[in-house]
């Protein structure tokens, strides 16, 4: 757990923290006291906005630490534009049956974008000026308890964001299945996709990565159609999850999901330019049970991973980021071309 709501770390310099507006209401005191206390510590984003139904409550930056050039009316219209394309693919999610949206990461090569869903209608938007992984998680779990602080003091029950909790403290009741040591799981991979220019390591490695505990479903996308997808969906430790729906409408589900992820590739590059990134690096979107990420591999192309247990969202998160430097150079080398 994180320090307790509004603890303010030694060497916290509210005068170094600009407010937008000056004076905020006061109803945020306490959000601004722990967004400032954050924005000094030198363990979280650089940038941090508070808004209820789309409209910026209160925003909190280190101006000094941003990218030259940027702008507060810039950061202001990201988290505006961060918010409707979440709105989007949200609607996108419905079909899934894993809830709504709770988190958004948009990570670019020189920084990252953050959207946290506080409670239905709120939700704080930040912006981190550095694109290095160690940094872009750090700011990620920093962001999590700062929700989970702001929850609580209006008496709400925090969201399991990120899977950075411990499950007793969220709602999630399915405890995923564990293969007893040296016994292999009943894991029976279903496929999908013609695959014919998939490189056969590319498509071994995808496979090796499944498992009950975490990683549940792999695929590769283009212009947001299936290319190769494979999945355990079907293994009977999953069971309980699919009660309401079935494999083969998550399957069509997420091929939409990745559809509306192309639809959005130009809002997404647009906002990852506030941080002064030239190109994406990893898409999180964390539902309220699982995650779906999305990694690029060029072009149109995608290399895309899902998993069904909140409580293993940053656990399949740092599997699948393995599994693209594994697979990027192996994609690249086979001579495979983006879709024209």
């Amino acid at each position: 757990m994180g320090p307790a709501a509004d603890t303010v770390p030694d060497g916290h310099d509210p005068a170094s923290v600009a407010l937008w507006p000056e004076r905020p209401d006061k109803a945020f005191d306490r959000d601004i006291a722990q967004c400032s206390a954050l924005l000094t510590a030198g363990r979280g984003p650089h940038y941090i906005a508070h808004a209820t139904y789309g409209l910026r409550d209160f925003g909190a930056g280190a101006p000094d630490r941003w990218a030259p050039g940027t702008t507060e009316q810039a950061l202001d219209n990201a988290g505006s534009q961060l918010n409707l394309m979440v709105t989007q693919l949200d609607v996108a999610c419905e079909p899934l049956d894993s809830g709504p949206l709770i988190r958004v990461v948009v990570q670019g090569d020189s920084g990252a974008l953050f959207h946290f869903v506080k409670v239905p209608g709120q939700a704080f938007f930040a912006v981190l000026f550095d694109g290095a992984a160690d940094a872009v998680h750090q700011a990620d779990r920093a962001l999590a308890e700062l929700a989970r602080a702001s929850v609580e003091r209006i008496g709400g029950r925090p969201l399991l964001w990120g899977g950075f909790t411990r499950r007793e403290n969220s709602d999630e009741l399915w405890v995923p299945y564990q293969a007893a040591k040296g016994a292999p799981g009943p894991v029976r991979p279903a496929f999908a996709g013609p695959g014919d220019d998939v490189p056969e390591a590319a498509a071994q490695a995808c496979g090796a990565a499944l498992s009950p505990d975490d990683l549940h479903a792999i695929g590769i996308y283009r212009r947001g159609q299936v290319a190769w997808a494979t999945d355990i969906f079907e293994t009977p430790a999953l069971a309980p999850l699919f009660q309401r729906v079935t494999p083969k409408s998550r399957r069509r589900g997420y091929a939409r999901v990745a559809d509306q992820v192309r639809l959005q590739t130009r809002r997404i590059y647009r906002l990852l330019e506030v941080t002064g990134s030239g190109r994406l690096e990893r898409l999180v979107l964390d539902v309220a049970r699982g995650a779906i990420y999305a990694l690029p591999l060029g072009g149109d192309d995608y290399l895309v991973g899902v998993t069904l247990v909140q409580s293993r969202v940053d656990d399949a998160d740092q599997k699948m980021r393995a599994l693209h430097e594994r697979i990027l150079p192996l994609w690249q080398s086979s001579g495979t071309r983006p879709a024209q």
